[in-house]
């Protein structure tokens, strides 16, 4: 079971560091101008399985579902805060907003990429689209509030519910 829980969690967060090559690449900043700690990615990762081993020894479930999934590894990752910016040369142009909270931008880009690949799996026609408004009290929410994995798992299922065809 060690063996099994190392793998998972540094599977984990290989997937996040992987997803961080993709955030980078998808909003233009340049990868030189900030950082990620893996050390910091992979307590995000050890910290998300031993909520999922809670939950699933309280709750008595096999597997979490894809908005635990979402609402704790956004809560992990702008909690944790794994990017740093290491230059202010980016601060003088658009993505100013972005860097200041790019741990929370991260952390729902992860999460609704987790979101949208377990619609896919399953073939669903579900359309997970947010709007900008909800987004942008999202990362006010986690960059400034109190919240938890749990609520955050919430929120992300009633988007669902919303947005259903």
């Amino acid at each position: 079971m060690i063996q099994d829980n190392k793998s998972r969690e540094q599977n984990t967060a290989e997937a996040i560091l992987k997803m961080y090559v993709n955030f980078i690449n998808h909003f233009g900043i340049d990868k030189d101008s900030i950082f990620i700690s893996p050390v910091t990615v992979l307590d995000v990762s050890k910290r998300y399985w031993k909520d999922v081993d809670t939950m699933k020894s309280i709750h008595n479930i096999q597997h979490p579902n894809c908005y635990k999934v979402a609402g704790y590894t956004t809560y992990w990752i702008s909690k944790l805060k794994p990017i740093t910016i290491v230059t202010t040369k980016l601060y003088s142009n658009e993505l100013n907003d972005l860097l200041i909270r790019i741990n929370e931008y991260f952390s729902f880009y992860v999460s609704a990429g987790s979101i949208c690949s377990y619609y896919t799996a399953i073939g669903s026609s579900i359309n997970f689209n947010p709007s900008h408004s909800f987004v942008k009290n999202l990362i006010y929410t986690l960059r400034y509030r109190v919240t938890t994995g749990e609520n955050l798992s919430l929120i992300y299922q009633s988007l669902e519910t919303t947005n259903t065809p």
